[in-house]
């Protein structure tokens, strides 16, 4: 077995807080958090920490995580980036946007994937309400080192990207007349 590294040292110590505090909340979140990864794990990779994760129902009935440094080169069941995740917390990019544009990798069975979404949306909308998950996510965004500038404005303040699609059809395609509509009669003529 492989040491860890100082960072995996780190984000290993701040996921175990982190199932920590949202099994103290009890509640539907503590609930999510145990059907999303009771029985379950998972190879994390966030920048250059590569961690191997296994969560099982203890016997006091919560939930325990074992975190050890990855070992294999195996592909990653959720890999991203600091930067990505800063993103997401912080409210400038949507859970579903960095899925969708690779940003944040994830490899499951769709049910699973299903369950860590909602697990991640109830623990985000559950952050400002708690002073142990702001506290959390202060350190993180304090400790963890930054790999590329961040300039990207908030969600609300960001101008919508319509026709995307379009962009992929050919010019000859965009200018071409339709010979129908030289045939109609003119609606507008006296």
């Amino acid at each position: 077995m492989r040491p860890m590294t100082s960072n995996e040292a780190q984000l290993a110590a701040w996921l175990q807080r982190l199932v920590a505090l949202l099994q103290a909340g009890g509640g539907a979140l503590a609930q999510q958090l145990v059907a999303a990864v009771a029985g379950r794990g998972a190879l994390l990779v966030l920048d250059d920490a590569r961690l191997a994760l296994d969560a099982s129902v203890g016997e006091a009935g919560t939930l325990e995580l074992r975190i050890v440094a990855a070992e294999s080169e195996r592909p990653a069941t959720c890999a991203t980036t600091g930067e990505t995740l800063r993103a997401i917390v912080d409210g400038r990019r949507l859970l579903d946007a960095v899925v969708a544009d690779g940003s944040l990798d994830l490899r499951a069975p769709l049910p699973a994937l299903l369950g860590f979404h909602e697990l991640v949306l109830m623990a985000i909308a559950h952050g400002p309400r708690s002073a142990g998950l702001r506290r959390l996510w202060s350190e993180f965004d304090e400790s963890w080192p930054r790999t590329e500038a961040t300039s990207c404005a908030a969600i609300g303040r960001q101008a919508a990207d319509h026709g995307g699609l379009r962009r992929f059809v050919p010019d000859v395609v965009l200018r071409a007349r339709s010979p129908l509509a030289d045939s109609r009669p003119n609606v507008d003529a006296p």
